[in-house]
């Protein structure tokens, strides 16, 4: 089904409006702050619609709409509006990379790129390498709602303290230093199901290839993080010369 202009606005307001609150999307809501030209019984019937075409589902203690795996990849190749990313925080990282790239201690560098994800995305960051996954920024993920049970936090813990789990995602898809992005089902271990995860590949020391990533929620805030991981990438890449 090809999606008419209506269509995406509401897809585009309801995945956008959930990534903000992590709550369901009603028509009401729609009408009122996304300018959606339309009544509310009109956005009710268009997103029956897009449920029919799997794009959204009903949350079970809600009227409301929530997005679908399939719903959120067609936000991020069709609809999504990538946020740029502030003076400040392009000023941050080129300074804070520049200063990790005189580090001649492999573990404090890659140790200090993953912090420096975590700092600025406030998801967890991550280095992943062939040998070791490095981590920070953990205790980020206790802010999203999601998380709060203690047994899908606990998911995480065991998913990231596990070099294996993360290794089987990180080693089906080789991004030829693209971003990418998985989402829920996509990761296939069933303790990220409720996660994203978006990343990219750089070399950083001595010619060595790593994973930068950021996980977080499934709704991750992926117009702010998608523009931050390229830079890091790009910065990285900028500093150590990478050709590849």
């Amino acid at each position: 089904m090809e999606l008419t202009k209506r269509q995406k606005d509401i897809l585009y307001a309801i995945i956008t409006e959930f990534i903000e609150t992590a709550m369901p999307v009603g028509s009401g809501l729609i009408c009122e702050k996304y300018a959606i030209d339309a009544s509310p019984a009109t956005v009710r019937y268009e997103m029956v619609k897009l449920a029919d075409e799997g794009l959204i589902s009903k949350a079970h203690s809600s009227s409301g709409r929530i997005p679908t795996l399939l719903g959120y990849k067609v936000f991020i190749k069709e609809l999504m509006q990538p946020e740029d990313v502030s003076y400040l925080t392009e000023i941050r990282l080129k300074r804070e990379l520049d200063k990790l790239r005189l580090e001649l201690d492999r573990i404090r560098l890659i140790k200090g790129i993953a912090n420096l994800l975590a700092d600025v995305t406030k998801y967890t960051g991550v280095v992943f390498t062939e040998e070791s996954i490095y981590y920070s920024g953990l205790y980020n993920l206790l802010d999203y709602p999601e998380f709060a049970d203690k047994n899908s936090f606990k998911n995480i813990l065991i998913a990231i303290d596990d070099i294996n789990t993360l290794a089987n995602v990180f080693r089906r898809t080789y991004t030829d230093g693209r971003v990418k992005v998985l989402i829920g089902n996509e990761l296939d271990e069933e303790i990220l199901h409720e996660c994203s995860i978006v990343f990219t590949e750089a070399n950083i020391y001595n010619g060595e290839r790593v994973v930068l990533a950021i996980i977080g929620p499934r709704r991750l805030n992926f117009p702010r993080v998608i523009p931050i991981v390229k830079l890091v990438r790009d910065i990285i890449k900028r500093l150590v010369g990478w050709e590849g």
